[in-house]
């Protein structure tokens, strides 16, 4: 896997997809050093011959995996925990000048979350993690063995945090960014 120098990159729609992929365990080292070493490389997963997704880590990338091998013809019940390496090998790593020549002819979707989105989510996640067994065994003392208002403890719980109306990502929920190359 070579380093290229960025250049004035011309494409036309026809061309094939510049870039790198990943093809082996030590194309991926490579790829994490040019990263380290700070070079800028973008991940896009092709769609079709005009459109493409770029993942951001921490930034739904996930779901738009998941939304990648599902259009991609793969049944949503063999999407298994290891997505990322799933779509690894489809994945092109582009230079900023291969994305602005390869935006030029296709449609791009980005999804930026709002850092302090991101943060209280990841905090929110791991407190529910933490904390989810002493929950319901509070739940279970506060009840004194009464299954009817166990189960009404824990619905009204479970709603008071899915709904998000207690969390401040609600307000950041609004920030949170789709672009389109």
């Amino acid at each position: 896997m070579e380093t290229l120098q960025p250049t004035s990159l011309q494409l036309k729609p026809e061309d094939p997809i510049p870039g790198v992929r990943v093809q082996s365990a030590e194309d991926w080292v490579l790829i994490q050093l040019r990263l380290r070493q700070g070079e800028t490389l973008t991940p896009l997963l092709p769609l079709g011959a005009d459109a493409g997704f770029v993942w951001i880590p921490k930034n739904g990338c996930s779901s738009l995996k998941r939304a990648w091998l599902q259009l991609e013809g793969v049944a949503p019940d063999e999407i298994h925990s290891e997505i990322h390496a799933s779509v690894l090998p489809s994945t092109q790593w582009l230079r900023p000048d291969q994305l602005s020549a390869l935006a030029q002819h296709r449609n791009m979707v980005a999804i930026w979350r709002d850092p302090i989105d991101r943060y209280v989510s990841a905090c929110r996640s791991h407190l529910i993690e933490f904390i989810n067994g002493c929950i319901h065994a509070k739940l279970q003392a506060n009840s004194q063995g009464n299954s009817q208002a166990y189960e009404q403890a824990l619905t009204f719980h479970q709603q008071l945090y899915a709904d998000n109306s207690c969390m401040p990502s609600k307000r950041c929920a609004a920030l949170t960014t789709t672009l389109i190359l």
